[in-house]
């Protein structure tokens, strides 16, 4: 098993920080002091000890691991392959005195990076180079400490997770010759200091900036920080984001509770409880509804409408306290970010809102499909992942007349009413919903608006649905409605046609009976011209099935004749 690429800390060093709307490395500085005495290290054991400190008060901001479910995890795979394993953190500047033991092995203003090899159990400092591409040196190994034995009360997962992010925490740290930073606290030559790409702020900077290798493109979480009771966050983006609005989430988790897995109060089976733990038990366990997972979950809205004030990073202060499990120790907390002015789906809402706290879908407008925008529905209390609110109903429009003009679909209180203030408008017959309806009985009709004046007239087709009245309540589907022409004359031609085709009356049922007979001779004389057996009408004249005989004619002939001088 050989110690952990170093290469994967190059990586790290340049790409920790990930995207807009992901999760953040995290840095964490000490409350800056003017005091070099308590920033000076004059030996490798001071170092150490000075790493293994800060590492057992940052540890809670370190995501906890997802790990394999195996029985035997592959501890090298994970630290070399997993590109979350490791996280980084910026400590700033440490000092070291003249003629001190790191005064003799390392020059002024040197870069170390100090981890833990759980593999090969060790402590390596890394001193870190000044260029790109060049190889890490390593400057001293020292033996891990041995982790320490699990309280008899504590649940193993807890420890684990515990002590695992401890082990994961990747310290960058400048040491700087105290004489000579003092001299430069006096004489502070910042363009000096700022130069180059890889640079570290002073100690007593009230930045957080991550070193970097590269200029940011995107907006990143640089920073995190306990201040009094709050948490102190930078976050950093190019220069053409200033005066930007964005929302911050966030999520806490885990959430632990004492269960009664081997008896005591509550029932069967055991319900979560507050009793104290019994004595070598498991007691304490991650409540899955409440563990992180994601966008799976619902997360908090911290801000609403953080401007981006500074050219190119600006903090904010979270005053919210840590949340505590029932063994008293902090969640961990995960934030993201995204911008106010993007929304996908023009409902109103910002993207980054309907992905983290709503949970809607941010490239549909109406993302339950109860026929009203995500963004109405927010703004009129009702649920946008609800299809049942508000009460809708949804369903086809038929027809298949020669009549023109949009279709109007309407849900009345009287079932004589063509007028409604809940409507539906189609271009065409096909798929219609009408939303925000009442919870009592409706009627559900549709009208071939002719003329476009929304009034239904005598000689539009028009249809009712055959379940009227509807019990609307919820999202019904299904609701289909097919519209037929008025025959006022029952001739079996619909005014429609007796009008604007047949040029008859409508309301004289002799005429199209005389129109009808004249095409059934017309039809028949060509009939005789290729068929030897004569065509026989025997349905009622007028009748559905007599026109039925007469189009099934027609289609027959129409196969008969062809264009001149195609074969």
């Amino acid at each position: 098993m050989g110690r952990v690429d170093v290469r994967l800390l190059v990586l790290l060093a340049m790409g920790v920080l990930l995207g807009t709307l992901a999760w953040a490395a995290v840095q964490l500085t000490k409350e800056q002091t003017d005091d070099f005495d308590a920033r000076t290290l004059n030996t490798w054991r001071d170092l150490i000890g000075e790493f293994t400190r800060f590492r057992e008060s940052s540890y809670p901001l370190v995501i906890p691991a997802l790990l394999p479910d195996e029985s035997s995890i592959d501890w090298a795979a994970l630290q070399n392959d997993d590109p979350e394993w490791y996280w980084d953190f910026d400590a700033g500047t440490y000092y070291f005195d003249p003629g001190s033991e790191l005064s003799k092995q390392i020059p002024h203003d040197t870069d170390l990076l100090v981890y833990e090899d759980i593999v090969e159990e060790e402590l390596l400092v890394l001193n870190v180079p000044k260029t790109a591409d060049a190889p890490y040196k390593e400057e001293m190994v020292f033996r891990a400490m041995a982790w320490p034995q699990p309280s008899k009360f504590e649940r193993y997962q807890r420890y684990l997770d515990r002590e695992l992010c401890k082990r994961r925490i990747v310290w960058h740290i400048t040491m700087k010759s105290r004489r000579l930073a003092e001299k430069e606290e006096t004489q502070p030559r910042m363009a000096a200091i700022l130069e180059g790409p890889q640079a570290f702020l002073p100690a007593n900077s009230s930045s957080m900036q991550m070193m970097s290798m590269e200029s940011l493109t995107e907006l990143k979480i640089t920073g995190i920080r306990k201040a009094t009771n709050s948490l102190l966050i930078e976050v950093s983006y190019p220069a053409s984001y200033s005066g930007t609005s964005w929302s911050v989430f966030s999520y806490d988790m885990p959430a632990c509770v004492y269960t009664n897995e081997s008896g005591g109060s509550g029932g069967n089976p055991q319900p979560p409880t507050n009793d104290a733990p019994c004595e070598g038990c498991s007691t304490c366990y991650t409540d899955p509804e409440r563990s992180f997972a994601g966008l799976d979950r619902v997360w908090m809205l911290s801000e609403s409408n953080l401007v981006l004030t500074g050219e190119t990073s600006t903090l904010w202060l979270d005053t919210r306290a840590l949340g505590l499990d029932t063994n008293g120790e902090p969640c961990h907390r995960i934030y993201a970010l995204g911008a106010n002015s993007v929304d996908e789906d023009n409902d109103q809402i910002n993207s980054a809102f309907e992905l983290f706290a709503l949970k809607t879908d941010p490239a549909v407008w109406d993302s339950d499909g109860d026929g009203v925008g995500d963004g109405a529905e927010l703004a009129n209390d009702t649920s946008p992942t609800n299809p049942n609110d508000p009460p809708n109903a949804n369903g086809a429009i038929l027809y298949s007349g020669a009549q023109t003009g949009v279709v109007r679909v309407l849900a009345v209180t009287i079932s004589n009413s063509w007028t409604s203030a809940y409507t539906d408008t189609l271009n065409e017959p096909g798929s219609y919903q009408i939303a925000n309806l009442l919870g009592s009985n409706l009627w559900l009709k549709a009208f071939r608006d002719l003329d476009g004046d929304g009034v239904l007239d005598e000689i539009e087709a028009r249809g009712e649905y055959t379940g009227n009245p509807a019990e609307i309540g919820q999202q019904v589907n299904g609701i289909d409605i097919t519209l037929s022409d008025p025959d006022t004359d029952g001739d079996g031609f619909s005014d429609f046609e007796e009008l604007y085709h047949l040029g008859t009356n409508p309301s004289d049922p002799a005429d199209g009976a005389v129109k009808l007979q004249e095409t059934k001779d017309q039809v028949s004389a060509y009939w005789n011209i290729f068929f030897r057996d004569s065509l026989s009408f025997t349905n009622t004249p007028g009748s559905a099935a007599d026109l039925n005989d007469l189009r099934n004619a027609l289609n027959t002939l129409s196969e008969q004749f062809h264009e001149a001088g195609m074969q």
